[in-house]
Formats: structure tokens, sequence, C-alpha cells
């Protein structure tokens, strides 16, 4: 792997240790031909329509995440927030309407 300055705009990969797994990245090698697919399909899931056909059902989700701890008026955010919000199962069965 060539050696790349500190503050190479050239890695965009975090641990900069892991850059040379990157290659394995499709988004990744510059050329737009190549990475279309890639980017077809993220911007299709991530499209500010199709994240608003989720929001009333993930909205609902923090209320009650919320809700759960409100009445402490404490909670440890990373055990009883963060960590169930970015959980991939909560994901599996929730497809947007289209």
């Amino acid at each position: 792997m060539p050696t790349i300055g500190y503050f190479s705009t050239r890695i965009n990969f975090v641990p900069k240790a892991a850059a040379e797994f990157s290659k394995l990245m499709p988004l990744d090698d510059g050329s737009a031909g190549a990475s279309a697919g890639a980017r077809n399909l993220l911007n299709a899931n991530l499209s500010p329509k199709a994240i608003g056909r989720s929001e009333g059902w993930i909205r609902d989700l923090v209320i009650s995440l919320i809700e759960g701890f409100r009445s402490r008026g404490e909670c440890n955010f990373t055990a009883e927030y963060a960590e169930k919000l970015a959980d991939p199962s909560l994901f599996e069965n929730r497809r947007p309407a289209d």
C-alpha cells in the first residue's frame, strides 16, 4: 500500500489502518460507472421520500424508548437508547409502504 500523508483526502476509511479494505467498497473506486449500482441502491432507500415513509414508526419507536426512562429523570443513553435504536433487527421487517 502506498504511503499517504496524514491529512490526505485519498483515505476515506476509518480506521486509517484499514484503508486497504476500502478497495472492497463499491463507492470507493472513484469512477462513476463502477459505483452507480451501489449509489442507486443507497439513494433509493435513503432518499427524503423513503425516509419520510418510515418517519411514523421511527418516531413511535423513539417515543417509546424515551418513555421507558423518562419517569426516572435519567438514563444510560448508550444502553437504553442508542444501542436499541441502532439495532438492525428493528429494520428487517420494516419496509416502507410505497
